[in-house]
Protein backbone atom coordinates (compact mmCIF):
# COMPACT_ATOMS: atom_id res chain seq x y z
CA UNK A 1 0.00 0.00 0.00
CA UNK A 2 2.08 3.53 -0.99
CA UNK A 3 -0.02 5.69 0.90
CA UNK A 4 1.11 4.37 4.26
CA UNK A 5 4.54 3.52 2.63
CA UNK A 6 7.63 5.35 4.15
CA UNK A 7 9.71 5.35 0.91
CA UNK A 8 6.74 8.42 -0.09
CA UNK A 9 6.93 10.93 2.37
CA UNK A 10 6.24 14.49 2.42
CA UNK A 11 6.30 17.10 5.53
CA UNK A 12 3.01 15.94 6.24
CA UNK A 13 3.71 12.70 6.10
CA UNK A 14 6.58 12.21 8.13
CA UNK A 15 5.46 14.10 11.01
CA UNK A 16 2.22 11.66 10.84
CA UNK A 17 4.62 8.52 10.66
CA UNK A 18 6.64 9.67 13.43
CA UNK A 19 3.51 10.56 15.74
CA UNK A 20 2.16 7.28 14.92
CA UNK A 21 5.52 5.28 15.42
CA UNK A 22 5.70 6.80 19.08
CA UNK A 23 2.09 6.92 20.13
CA UNK A 24 2.91 4.69 23.18
CA UNK A 25 5.56 7.24 23.70
CA UNK A 26 3.46 9.88 23.19
CA UNK A 27 0.61 8.47 25.18
CA UNK A 28 -1.87 9.40 21.80
CA UNK A 29 -2.32 8.76 18.69
CA UNK A 30 -3.61 11.06 15.81
CA UNK A 31 -6.69 10.79 13.02
CA UNK A 32 -5.35 10.69 9.63
CA UNK A 33 -5.80 13.79 7.77
CA UNK A 34 -3.70 16.48 8.22
CA UNK A 35 -5.21 18.93 10.85
CA UNK A 36 -5.49 16.57 13.11
CA UNK A 37 -1.97 17.08 14.17
CA UNK A 38 -2.92 20.80 15.47
CA UNK A 39 -5.55 19.07 17.28
CA UNK A 40 -4.10 16.05 18.61
CA UNK A 41 -1.08 17.26 19.56
CA UNK A 42 -1.35 20.45 20.98
CA UNK A 43 -3.07 20.22 23.56
CA UNK A 44 -1.89 23.65 25.76
CA UNK A 45 -0.76 26.71 24.35
CA UNK A 46 2.53 28.10 24.68
CA UNK A 47 1.41 31.94 24.83
CA UNK A 48 5.46 33.37 25.20
CA UNK A 49 7.73 32.19 22.57
CA UNK A 50 10.56 32.25 25.43
CA UNK A 51 8.27 28.90 26.57
CA UNK A 52 9.09 27.12 23.37
CA UNK A 53 11.32 24.35 23.53
CA UNK A 54 13.58 23.04 21.02
CA UNK A 55 12.03 20.76 18.10
CA UNK A 56 8.74 22.04 19.22
CA UNK A 57 6.08 21.95 16.12
CA UNK A 58 4.35 24.93 15.46
CA UNK A 59 0.69 25.21 13.85
CA UNK A 60 -0.90 28.25 12.80
CA UNK A 61 -4.37 28.49 12.27
CA UNK A 62 -5.76 30.92 9.83
CA UNK A 63 -8.92 31.23 7.29
CA UNK A 64 -8.80 30.96 3.59
CA UNK A 65 -10.12 33.93 2.13
CA UNK A 66 -10.71 34.39 -2.32
CA UNK A 67 -11.30 37.34 -3.63
CA UNK A 68 -13.00 36.00 -6.15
Amino acid sequence: DEYNSSLFLDCCGLVRQVVRDLADDFGFQIGSWNQAYMYDTLPITIEREEDMKPGDLVFISATYYNTK
